[in-house]
This record gives C-alpha cells, structure tokens and sequence, in this order.
C-alpha cells in the first residue's frame, strides 16, 4: 500500500506542477494578446504616429523628415532609455536619404548660375521644383506642385560665385 500511495502522491506533485505551469503559459498568453492588441490598434492609425491634414508631397516624405530629425536629436540625448529608444528606432529604419540627395542636386545644379537653361531646369525637376513662369526677370519655382513652397530665381545670375550657392541653401531651407 505505500508504494501506491507513494505513485500518488509523485502524480499529485506532477499534477501540482503541470498546473503551475498552465497558470504561468496562461499568463504569457494574456500579456501576449494585449501586445498583439497594441500593434493591431497602431498598425490602423500607419505605425507608431498617426498623421494629420498634411499630405505627403512625395511618396515617404513623413518618414525621411522624422527620421532626419532623430539622426539630428540622438547627438544631443544623454545615455538612457530615450537614447535606446531612438537609436533602436533608427537601427531598424533606415532612410533613403532624398532631402539630402536633393540637396545635392541643387547645390551642383545651381554651382556658377548664370541663366535658365534646359539642362538646369531638368535637374530642377530632378530636385522635385518645376519652373511655373516668369515675372518681371524672375522665374517662379513651386516645390513638388504645392503653391505653399515657392522661391523666385532670377532670370540671370549677377553673382556667379555666391548667387547660385545662396539661392541653393535658401530652397533646401524652404523646400527640404
């Protein structure tokens, strides 16, 4: 009779920790579900943040501010969890960089300006700026066909050295 009551009592204390074990799986899935309920409420509102009024003038544009803007705070956060949370963010997101690559056209396309010319215009266009028309010796650029961001070019460069340069640096600070 011992040995019976003694395989009862090893099932007793099989049964006491197989149970142990559903109530702390039981838990996971509970905490699990409301994870999952979390990512599902934000995956509807298009990931973390969800966005405003304000339209996208080219296809990813939100994404390539913000994360230009985390590239930028992350040098000024001390160590600590936003710190993590930032370089997390931008360790899994990396960004294609058209602001900058931008820039770059307008920095080489406006180097030396002198006069409008097709391939001008083109690498413009390239930059997302069109050419709309041409007032009393100036052309109206309009960004990404938004009539908010617009600059004036002068029909001739007086300045070939620093007219080109500064007329870059102040669309990039309007445009990008």
């Amino acid at each position: 009779m011992t040995s019976v009551q003694a395989l009862l009592e090893e099932y007793d204390e099989e049964l006491d920790l197989a149970n142990n074990k559903v109530a702390e799986l039981e838990n996971q899935v509970v905490i699990l579900k409301q994870r999952m309920a979390n990512l599902q409420a934000t995956k509807g509102n298009g990931g973390m943040l969800q966005s405003g009024q304000e339209q996208e003038l080219y296809p990813g544009e939100f994404r390539e501010i913000l994360l230009e803007i985390l590239s930028e705070t992350i040098k000024t956060l001390p160590d600590g969890r936003r710190r993590d949370v930032v370089n997390d963010i931008l360790s899994y997101n990396p960004a294609q960089k058209i602001p900058q690559k931008r820039e770059q056209i307008l920095k080489n396309a406006l180097k030396g300006y002198s006069v409008l010319d097709s391939s001008l215009k083109k690498k413009l266009q390239e930059a997302g700026i069109a050419v709309v028309n041409q007032k009393r010796g100036h052309y109206k650029l309009v960004y990404e066909n938004d009539a908010r961001y617009f600059s004036f070019l002068p029909c001739t460069g007086s300045d070939k050295n620093r007219g080109g340069k500064n007329l870059a640096c102040e669309l990039v600070q309007k445009f990008l």
